[in-house]
């Protein structure tokens, strides 16, 4: 699982102690009956009688889990004889499962200031209407009592199903509208197929008429080796959702002459009866599809097969309907289940196997691939942690700009405008984003800085937390549809703002949001991002110059390349001036440890003057000139100047 619940109550930020992860789904049952949920801004009573139910919710992976969000009483809690039990009341044949209260201390959640525990139960999809008993009993033998935030009493047990929560969205046209109606027939054609109580199921109409499925078919290539009679497919459905390509062997062939390599690993196939399998198990929901290659060799011949949890679905549903309807109809809903599941999760992340949904700040699978692509683009894999979040920063800079009409306050919006643009809202919700698709730990910090703000703070490797603010880096804005900077010469992008510790940012920053621990103390990660990132400037300058813009320019990082630049740039203007040009442009960018005050910049760039105007008056006999104000930067402060033949 791999959603965190927060809630948000006037201003303060609670969050839960673990965030929750998984690569599929999380259905929070937010609508529910309000027995399931803690009304915001109420603190719940907890007592040794009665434990707080705060909310359920349905987890898909491979398996469906029904979850329960309770507040244990603290005593209870600490008794080791303390569990949780589940039981199937529509399924006689199946005992109760008990779930320890110490196997899940270590698994707590916050709801607003309520502590609590999660405790799930496993069902399979023919399993999905059968409404699960769930109880509480404390190390003597008694059943604790439920509560809602509101104070209503429950009695000793809460009953649900997975099937109850989808109904509420059967007639929803949406994405999980959908998937809900998917998860239904799936279910229904479980329970049909497996003869499971199969009264009153009725598969819709968008599963009967559905299509052939024919394109998750099994593709075999090469030659199958001699002794290797066949090789099918099969699925488990009732224990999980695992595929197995069976093998059979003709008498005398020996299975352990032969290899199997199932998706580039070595692997020994399991002995069943007469025949041979390899399984892929455990497969979620959005990745049914997922092909397989497995490759059989005897040392002369070698037979590939390509294949996914899908390929048994395409078996089924090439079944004869009239001999085998529940056979063809649970092919296409098991389908039906995939395709709705991959429509509401979206692209998954190849980075941490997430998709949009994972993420309360992205509401479209659009906005998810586009930031995986800025991700491709500007992320190598031998970057250092540092350099990630210095890139991710950078790209922000450079490529968005503050907006000064207070209307863009989302990643949609900020992706829906050209150019792009968004207040602190925007800068730091996405950068959560793309930081934690990195790896990285990464939360929002909310509060002030002269008025209303957001930012950011990340964890580095050594543990500790440190802030970036990437909306007070970034000087640039939008006028009339174009970039623009608050300071001359284009100047948009500063480190003033990243890694700095609390100290260092509490000088202008207040949070009013919970602040992860511990914090950084050391400067270093600041001093490596302004490192970093003046050697990201250097190549950006770089790049400039080699593109004609400027057209004359010099890079000045240390007292020698004073006297080169004002050289190199003399020699270019009696050129330029030789060919007829009567001014001279031209820009130095001058290095943080030469330009920290004004004056040092004003002794740099009368020193390259020095060497420029004799050239200007020997060409022109005589010259005036005009430099462009500036702004002392942490990289590299950029001057410009135009020095022309003086008018006659």
């Amino acid at each position: 699982m791999v959603y965190g619940f927060k809630t948000i109550n006037r201003g303060k930020v609670f969050i839960m102690k673990k965030t929750i992860r998984h690569i599929s789904i999380l259905i929070v049952l937010s609508i529910v009956i309000s027995l399931i949920i803690m009304p915001a801004g109420v603190k719940a009573e907890n007592t040794d009688s009665f434990a707080t139910i705060m909310m359920t919710s349905t987890s898909l992976n491979s398996k469906t889990n029904l979850n329960f969000y309770v507040a244990v009483p603290d005593s209870v809690a600490a008794q080791d004889g303390a569990f949780a039990r589940f039981t199937d009341l529509h399924d006689s044949t199946k005992s109760p499962v008990v779930q320890m209260v110490s196997e899940v201390r270590g698994d707590s959640y916050y709801f607003g200031e309520m502590n609590c525990f999660k405790f799930s139960y496993e069902v399979v999809a023919k399993e999905f209407g059968n409404i699960i008993k769930f109880e509480l009993i404390d190390g003597s033998g008694e059943a604790l009592s439920f509560k809602d935030g509101n104070g209503t009493d429950h009695g000793q047990s809460i009953n649900y199903s997975v099937e109850t929560y989808l109904k509420s969205f059967y007639n929803n046209d949406t994405d999980m509208g959908n998937l809900a109606r998917a998860m239904r027939d799936y279910s229904y054609a479980a329970r049909k197929y497996f003869g499971y109580r199969t009264d009153d199921l009725t598969l819709s109409d968008e599963l009967l008429e559905s299509g052939s499925v024919n394109d998750y078919a099994v593709v075999a290539t090469g030659t199958r080796p001699q002794g290797i009679e066949r090789i099918t497919t099969s699925m488990l459905l009732e224990s999980d959702n695992s595929v197995r390509m069976y093998y059979s062997f003709s008498e005398g062939y020996d299975p352990s002459n032969y290899s199997f390599k199932l998706d580039g690993v070595n692997v020994t196939p399991v002995r069943r009866g007469n025949q041979y399998y390899v399984e892929v198990s455990g497969i979620i929901a959005r990745k049914l599809n997922l092909e397989h290659i497995l490759i059989t060799s005897d040392g002369t011949d070698e037979y590939t097969v390509k294949f996914s949890a899908l390929s048994y679905a395409a078996f089924l549903s090439r079944k004869d309907y009239d001999t085998d309807p529940n056979g063809v109809n649970l092919g296409k809903a098991l389908c039906r289940y995939y395709d709705a599941a991959f429509t509401y999760f979206g692209t998954e992340s190849k980075r941490t196997g997430k998709s949009f949904r994972d993420y309360d700040y992205v509401s479209s699978n659009e906005d998810f691939v586009h930031i995986q692509n800025i991700l491709d683009d500007i992320i190598d894999d031998d970057m250092t942690e540092v350099e990630k979040i210095i890139a991710v920063h950078d790209w922000e800079v450079l490529n968005i700009a503050y907006d000064y009409t207070f209307t863009s306050y989302d990643i949609k919006t900020l992706f829906s405008r050209t150019p792009y643009s968004t207040v602190c809202d925007g800068y730091s919700k996405l950068f959560y984003v793309m930081i934690n698709e990195l790896g990285i730990p990464c939360e929002r910090v909310t509060g002030t800085a002269g008025e209303s703000h957001a930012w950011n703070v990340v964890q580095l490797n050594d543990g500790c937390w440190y802030f970036v603010d990437v909306t007070w880096d970034d000087v640039s804005r939008v006028v009339d549809g174009s970039y623009t900077s608050d300071f001359p010469n284009g100047e948009n992008i500063r480190y003033k703002y990243c890694l700095m510790t609390l100290e260092d940012i509490s000088v202008d920053h207040t949070a009013e949001s919970t602040l992860p621990s511990p914090l950084g103390t050391s400067s270093t990660p600041h001093n490596d991002a302004i490192t970093i990132g003046t050697l990201n400037e250097k190549a950006r300058i770089t790049s400039r110059l080699a593109s004609g813009d400027p057209k004359y320019g010099y890079i000045i990082d240390s007292e020698e390349d004073i006297a080169l630049a004002g050289t190199y740039l003399a020699d270019q203007l009696a050129t330029a001036a030789g060919k007829g040009d009567e001014s001279f442009t031209f820009s130095i960018f001058i290095h943080w440890s030469l330009a920290e005050s004004t004056e040092e910049i004003a002794s740099v760039y009368n020193a390259v003057l020095g060497d420029v105007y004799p050239a200007a008056n020997s060409a022109w006999g005589g010259c005036t000139a005009q430099g462009s104000p500036y702004y002392v930067r942490d990289t590299y402060t950029e001057m410009v100047w135009t020095v022309s033949k003086p008018s006659t």
